[in-house]
């Protein structure tokens, strides 16, 4: 697809050097892995002389029969590398590490129960330690003996089971007087990998794995996901919102026509100051590392998002490019973070490292620090600080994607609420579609703008747009007769009998269009001009997933993007054209797009957490419900 928002982003000579640095890297990793699959393939088949060694001393004497479940998880990780699989996610991340370090234990335990058994405790298996103090004292002069392949056996005969790792386990028991020992040690492992991942939500299982990872050598990353749904649960029900005395004050008021933005939760958080003074810090030890290295790359400037903070570097040589590349330890050491992006912007060298204190945009504070009007809508933030929303009147038709945490869905909900918190009921109507997700909607359904209730099945989505398409015909002959443009025309015209807006929120968007060319054609329909004329806004949101295709030509309908962090490159590069998106960091990090004027902004989207979601609903339901009686 090509946009009229393409990236300004040049094919300069330095960017060139960032390909031909990562494309020497990846080249780098697979001769290592390489090299790794034939030293493992020696040790697993134990080519004499080395793989005997090496089998002995690093597999079999640790792990036992049990080597072959290592052995395995070798290869896969090293296959895994070479083919650009994503090993951190699948097989080191906080959940994967412990899962595996506890199934090696288990099943080191497990061989040496079944030996165990199977032997009828046999001579060797009587006395454990007596092995142990064998290859303590003559280790070493055994280590020696290359051609002798049975060396390892005749003196550890024990660890060809379970291996070492079990016999410790058994060791800190301090006895070996019973034969179901190994047995019970099994069963205590599978219930603490049960506890820990079958029940994730409570605190004291996450204390513990969080340690055991600590001590594992790990960093443990908590998941402090922003709220990225719109399902609610039985805890909802007991969140108790404003005070009701306090809404029915403000509601009798005849000048209060919607709810004051006091009454808005304010979740927000902001560290804006903090992160500027910390990477301002971390800038002379960037410039002492540059003058060590000779790297001249004057700094351009200094950009500081909630999320991320970004510097901009003026490149004068190819060479200084690499430089960086090749020094990016020391680089992280000198900002003291653990992740940083690389891109190359025209000429300049940008760089984007996460935030050590992550600020929240609440929607309390954008409302406040903007000129509200009823077309507005909340955004988030942008570079400095600075809190941004969205004209519904500039562009009605808006298209959001991301895949799930991205903080696409909480867009979602700031767009509806901002935009029903300014409107009141008979100026904006709301209907809500999700045709293949039943309860996304069930928070919504006290809201006094909805025109229906929120609609859960393909059918009732595609009689309610019928009803809709109908809706704009009439519409369109309303402004014919009277010789008006559109809505806001229309409106100025009669003195009652106002025609209200109508938003319009499709979830799974581009599913539901290619279920059949009908429902394509519908749906184009709500995206037309005819449709803006008429006063139909539309917020459509696919969720981006490993089976999502972009193929349908709903975005050249489309006003503005909003595109957060997307689940590969080929997605990034359709609404992009370039992988930034693929880069995003998650969390409400994220790019608005506008037609309208070709541009291009990087932004943070609010915080909503479903504890707030549910209160600004009760809290506008409340309102007008009061209103309405003092009428």
């Amino acid at each position: 697809m090509e946009l009229t928002h393409k990236t300004n982003v040049d094919q300069s000579s330095s960017e060139k050097a960032l390909k031909e640095f990562q494309k020497s890297n990846r080249l780098t990793m697979i001769i290592l892995c390489l090299v790794g699959l034939l030293i493992l393939t020696i040790s697993l088949i134990r080519l004499p002389f080395t793989g005997c060694f090496l089998d002995d001393i690093f597999f079999e004497y640790l792990f036992g029969v049990s080597k072959y479940f290592v052995y395995a998880f070798i290869y896969v990780i090293l296959f895994c590398l070479i083919f650009k699989v994503d090993v951190h996610k699948y097989f080191f991340n906080v959940n994967s590490i412990v899962i595996e370090v506890l199934s090696l234990l288990f099943v080191c335990i497990l061989t040496s129960a079944i030996s165990w058994l199977v032997g009828n405790h046999s001579d060797v298996t009587k006395d454990f330690f007596a092995p142990i103090e064998t290859y303590q004292t003559q280790f070493f002069h055994y280590l020696t003996k290359f051609t002798n392949k049975t060396w390892f056996s005749e003196f550890i005969n024990v660890y060809q089971t379970g291996g070492l790792i079990a016999e410790f386990c058994v060791a800190i028991c301090f006895t070996m007087q019973w034969t179901t020992l190994f047995i019970l040690e099994a069963i205590l492992l599978l219930l603490i990998i049960f506890l820990l991942f079958a029940f994730k939500d409570v605190k004291l299982f996450s204390k513990f794995k969080e340690w055991l990872i600590i001590k594992l050598g790990g960093k443990y990353e908590k998941n402090e996901t922003n709220y990225d749904e719109l399902k609610v649960d039985k805890k909802d029900k007991k969140i108790e919102s404003q005070n009701t005395s306090l809404i029915k004050i403000e509601a009798g008021k005849e000048e209060q026509v919607t709810p004051p933005l006091s009454f808005l939760t304010d979740s927000g958080s902001d560290y804006y100051h903090k992160n500027k003074e910390r990477i301002n810090k971390s800038l002379k030890a960037i410039k002492k590392l540059f003058e060590e290295k000779e790297i001249n790359l004057p700094l351009k400037s200094l950009k500081v998002m909630p999320a991320f903070s970004e510097l901009t570097f003026k490149v004068t040589s190819d060479e200084c490019v690499r430089k960086i590349m090749f020094f990016k330890t020391e680089l992280l050491d000198a900002l003291k973070s653990d992740s940083l992006e690389f891109f190359i912007k025209k000429d300049d060298l940008v760089i984007e490292i996460k935030n050590k204190y992550v600020s929240k945009v609440s929607m309390k504070e954008v409302l406040i620090s903007n000129k509200t009007n009823s077309n507005i809508a909340v955004v988030g933030a942008t570079y400095d600080n600075q809190t941004i929303t969205y004209d519904f009147s500039k562009g009605p038709m808006v298209y959001i994607t991301g895949k799930p945490g991205s903080g696409a869905v909480m867009q979602i909900c700031s767009l509806i609420l901002s935009s029903l918190y300014l409107n009141t009921p008979d100026k904006l109507n709301l209907i809500l579609c999700s045709p293949s997700e039943e309860k996304v909607f069930d928070s919504y359904t006290s809201l006094p703008h909805l025109q229906c209730p929120p609609l859960t099945s393909l059918n009732e989505t595609i009689n309610k747009f019928l009803v809709l398409n109908e809706t704009i015909n009439e519409r369109i002959a309303f402004f014919e007769k009277t010789k008006t443009k559109n809505l806001d025309e229309y409106n100025r015209t009669q003195m009652s009998a106002k025609l209200p807006y109508i938003m319009v929120v499709l979830f799974n968007a581009e599913a539901f269009a290619k279920s059949s060319n009908n429902n394509r054609d519908i749906l184009l329909k709500l995206l037309s001009d005819d449709a803006k004329r008429s006063g139909i806004k539309v917020i459509l949101y696919t969720p981006n997933s490993d089976n999502d295709t972009y193929n349908t030509d709903i975005p050249e309908h489309i006003d503005s993007f909003f595109v957060f962090k997307t689940i590969d490159e080929v997605t990034s590069r359709f609404f992009l054209n370039s992988s930034m998106a693929n880069k995003l960091l998650g969390n409400g990090d994220g790019f608005l797009l506008q037609k309208s004027d070709h541009s291009k902004m990087r932004i943070q989207c609010c915080y909503i957490n479903k504890e707030e979601l549910v209160k600004t609903v009760k809290l506008i339901s409340s309102f007008y419900k009061y209103k309405d009686r003092e009428a």
